[in-house]
């Protein structure tokens, strides 16, 4: 995420009710290392305000530390799965460039 998306979204999340947004899921969230250290701007524009005014659980694909909830969008129990949790919001931010047409795999 560019530093600009992360200003940008925390002025959007900033803006709007804690209990019409909260709880929101990350998806493709990546990892704690990346999001606090590689690109720190993630952490301090969107998840560091957002602490203390409702639960962000980050999704990835692969289990690291950081990831809440793992899995693959692609796999339809696990879509099933994630619509149970009842999340008010979803953030989803530069992930198609890593979707891939399983069937030209």
């Amino acid at each position: 995420m560019l530093i600009e998306e992360a200003k940008w979204f925390s002025k959007k999340i900033l803006s709007l009710d804690p209990l019409t947004l909260y709880p929101i899921l990350n998806i493709g969230s990546s990892t704690e290392t990346f999001r606090k250290t590689i690109q720190p701007w993630i952490y301090e524009y969107i998840f560091k305000p957002a602490e203390g005014k409702g639960d962000i659980l980050c999704l990835d694909i692969k289990k690291t530390p950081g990831v809440d909830i793992v899995g693959d969008l692609s796999e339809c129990s696990f879509l099933e799965k994630i619509s149970k949790m009842k999340f008010k919001s979803v953030l989803c931010s530069n992930l198609l460039e890593h979707v891939t047409n399983k069937n030209e795999i």
